[in-house]
């Protein structure tokens, strides 16, 4: 973010704000999609795993590889979910940032 509010836009002062700040605007999405991704897709594919994983274990109870796998995806599964009820906070302070940049924006076009 840092380098694109330093980068070099060429125009009147208001024009090189919002083009500054749509940049960065940009960067916070990219952000937020590395950083939290999506978790709901996240754990349908962790879902659909551990059912095939299970279906297997069934008939073969004892098989270290399987047990090992059930008990990574297990893990992976705690991992999203814990993740996602603590997003809250860190949701609620990028969604304030992306707030004020909009309002920034907005008012300087105007």
């Amino acid at each position: 973010m840092k380098k694109n509010w330093l980068s070099r836009v060429h125009g009147a002062l208001i024009y090189r704000v919002v083009q500054k700040l749509k940049k960065i605007k940009l960067d916070l999405k990219s952000w937020n999609k590395a950083t939290f991704g999506n978790f709901k897709s996240k754990l349908e594919r962790n879902g659909e795993k551990l059912l095939v994983v299970e279906s297997k274990l069934v008939p073969d109870p004892t098989n270290a590889r399987l047990n090992n796998w059930h008990y990574r995806l297990l893990k992976q599964r705690e991992t999203c979910i814990y993740s996602i009820r603590n997003i809250g906070e860190d949701w609620q302070e990028k969604n304030g940032l992306l707030m004020v940049i909009d309002i920034l924006a907005f008012f300087i076009r105007t």
